[in-house]
């Protein structure tokens, strides 16, 4: 899983829990500077990682559709929008 901001990009990987492997490992990578995701910088900017997986347990902790967050229109926050049923081409 993951989450970002435009300046960070915090990576959270989880071992499944019906294995022995549970362990969590969080990478933190500045976008700009690394677009292709070669340094972890979660040791070095603790806050930042804590800021972001603020944000990512806030969407872990959704419990309906109707809270995931959509590209709102920022004039009416209040009524999410619908999402259309998807039929694939064939």
């Amino acid at each position: 899983m993951a989450v970002n901001n435009n300046e960070w990009k915090l990576v959270v990987k989880r071992g499944a829990p019906d294995t022995s492997n549970i362990k969590e490992i969080d990478q933190l990578f500045h976008i700009s500077e690394d677009p292709f995701e070669k340094a972890d910088l979660s040791a070095q900017n603790p806050r930042q990682v804590k800021k972001l997986m603020k944000k990512l347990n806030r969407f872990y902790n959704l419990k309906s559709v109707s809270q995931i967050p959509r590209f709102a229109d920022k004039k009416n926050l209040s009524e999410p929008e619908k999402i259309p049923k998807w039929q694939p081409v064939r």
